[in-house]
């Protein structure tokens, strides 16, 4: 059947730019995710609903490895570099590792409280970065089976995870429309990139420069110097979301992928050099192969994969696509060739800065929310690249990278860019991976039934939890409808149960009108607790009480203190205001007091207390 057939009945006229060299049924349910070896650019990674991992060759029917452990659904595969690994991440938030020379299950990591939805290996070592659903990453040691290090902070589920070319930074793009950057030998995060209106879909770094592509939901390509990391470019909007992105192998352009089309894209200033029209359906992954571009596509029990050849895409905007390499890489059976070892330039120019002590990194770590421990201190010398890796281009190098002062890349002191071959840096010592007390080594890891026996201890607690509070919102409401809204409150306060609080408050500041300046005064100083919370909902519902009572009395509470009643005793109503209006006004300056340390965090919460301080000057 011609894939293009549909398209041209439909009006759409489409040159065949493209081949669907391969349609086969890779499971036997749902394919649910798909991957491609980096090393010989022939293999392909399946995992599905049938909870088995798949390995097959572009353009052999047969699979070569079925392998099999994992007791869910499995969402997310990665080859290891030399491809003589596979790791799978399921439904039910473990890792399971397979040995490709004997097809046997060797790990299996657990950690996670839901579905995992990316997985990398760490380009030198034993290392695998995970993301989830539950928002968190985690990097993980191989060899000792365990989490060595894991970042929260996204407040949605992790979609694309990516280390850098030299190991020391991994980098996360999530539902939340974030890229995060997390320094791995500090524990902590270093930037966020927040200029993306959707999810995050696909995360690539250019191969010779200090430069990110990302691809999200929202339709467009951004690219972001990571010297400044700020955005120096970025796409007009796709028809639809970009589901993956891919840097040709000089640099020079930048490939992106969306259902049915293809774009070739130049950026400061960004160019569409060329975009064609493809039915290859939903393309998990992208990537070149020689002089083709490959991309493998899911849909339902099925896998298609597409070949573009370079020749056929204009790449640099001259209307003549550049030089195509001459050789292809070797197929499967073939071994390929040693890599290259690194050259030595003349001279390394040493790093001007040292790397913190480990007490710095801890507390580094503690201060930004990474979890269990930091890793430990790595050398600082910047990678050597080898001369396969100086690869031409025209795109900007980044300035001001003359070894004079630390710089926020990923290699280091002084790096001019991040190195495209994968040879081991100079100075990355991959043991400063490994916590100072590990576990021992063993054959297996801990199974799925440990996992669902863990969640389903949590499960239990949990939901004794949720009882609590619905028995205990259940007493307020019943004396809410009884209408003594006094008595109601009293009992709200007497129940010391911020999470019933919240509830109470979420539906107060909805109702304006039952607010007064009696119930104000009572109710602020418990809002005081919330927004010292931990919880970001929590804080954020602080915030709006205090904004409604605000808006509702502030100006009320200002002129009744500014103009105090006699004390001849006679006006007595006038007295009971006053006397509210200042309690509700040293409430409010409580407040102020409370959120003044919080005031300088980052993201949404401090964005909100600023404002929030700034609201509540008026008052001091």
């Amino acid at each position: 059947v011609d894939p293009f057939a549909n398209l041209t009945r439909l009006g759409l006229r489409m040159e065949k730019v493209g081949n669907n060299v391969s349609t086969f049924v890779a499971h036997g349910g749902n394919v649910k995710c798909l991957s491609f070896g980096k090393k010989t650019r022939t293999l392909i990674a399946t995992g599905g609903d049938d909870r088995h991992v798949n390995i097959w060759q572009i353009g052999k029917p047969n699979y070569l490895h079925h392998l099999s452990g994992s007791s869910s659904s499995v969402e997310a595969v990665a080859f290891e570099g030399e491809e003589k690994t596979v790791v799978g991440g399921s439904a039910t938030g473990s890792l399971k590792l397979w040995d490709l020379a004997t097809g046997k299950l060797v790990r299996s990591l657990t950690g996670h409280k839901a579905n995992i939805r990316s997985v990398d290996f760490h380009p030198y070592g034993d290392f695998i970065a995970s993301g989830s659903l539950d928002t968190v990453l985690k990097v993980w040691d191989i060899r000792r089976k365990g989490c060595i290090q894991q970042y929260k902070g996204h407040s949605d589920a992790i979609n694309a995870i990516r280390f850098s070319p030299d190991g020391r930074w991994v980098i996360s793009g999530s539902e939340d429309c974030v890229v995060k950057l997390w320094d791995l030998t500090a524990g902590k995060m270093i930037k966020e990139l927040k200029d993306h209106r959707g999810a995050i879909t696909s995360l690539e770094f250019h191969p010779n420069e200090f430069l990110l592509a990302t691809g999200s939901a929202d339709r467009t390509v951004k690219w972001w110097d990571l010297e400044t990391f700020n955005c120096v470019s970025a796409s007009d909007a796709e028809a639809s979301p970009i589901r993956s992105v891919a840097f040709d192998e000089g640099g020079l352009s930048l490939y992106s992928v969306a259902q049915d089309s293809l774009r070739v894209h130049g950026w400061e200033p960004w160019t569409c050099y060329d975009r064609k029209a493809l039915p290859w359906g939903k393309v998990q992954e992208v990537m070149v192969s020689g002089d083709k571009l490959v991309t493998g596509s899911i849909n339902q029990q099925q896998v298609s994969v597409w070949e573009v050849p370079l020749s056929k895409l204009n790449r640099s905007g001259d209307g003549l696509p550049p030089a195509t390499p001459t050789s292809a890489p070797p197929p499967y059976d073939v071994d390929p060739p040693q890599s290259q070892q690194p050259v030595a330039p003349a001279a390394v120019p040493a790093p001007t800065h040292t790397a913190p002590p480990a007490a710095a990194l801890q507390a580094a770590a503690v201060r930004s929310g990474a979890d269990e421990r930091p890793l430990p201190t790595m050398a600082t010398q910047p990678p050597v690249r080898t001369p396969a890796a100086a690869a031409p281009s025209t795109a900007k190098t980044p300035a001001g990278r003359d070894g004079g002062e630390a710089s926020g890349g990923p290699g280091g002191a002084g790096t001019p860019v991040i190195p495209a071959q994968r040879d081991k840096p100079v100075g990355l010592n991959l043991d400063a991976f490994l916590p100072a007390s590990a576990a021992p080594e063993s054959d297996r890891g801990a199974g799925d039934a440990e996992v669902l026996d863990s969640i389903e201890t949590g499960h239990a607690s949990m939901v004794k939890v949720l009882q609590l509070r619905l028995r205990n919102t259940q007493i307020v409401r019943t004396r809410w409808e009884s209408g003594d809204y006094a008595a109601a409150v009293d009992t709200l306060i007497g129940l010391a149960d911020q999470a019933v609080l919240v509830d109470v408050l979420n539906i107060m500041v909805q109702k304006s009108k039952l607010w007064s300046l009696e119930l104000s005064a009572t109710l602020l100083p418990q809002v005081v607790g919330l927004l010292g919370s931990m919880y970001e909902s929590y804080v954020l519902t602080g915030v709006s009480t205090v904004q409604l009572v605000v808006k509702l009395f502030g100006q009320i509470v200002i002129d009744n203190i500014r103009s105090p009643p006699a004390d001849n005793g006679v006006d007595i109503t006038r007295e009971e205001r006053y006397d509210r209006c200042m309690a509700v006004h040293h409430a409010l300056r409580t407040v102020r007091k409370a959120i003044a340390p919080r005031v300088g965090e980052p993201g949404k919460i401090g964005s909100q207390l600023r404002a929030l301080d700034k609201l509540l000057s008026a008052h001091d």
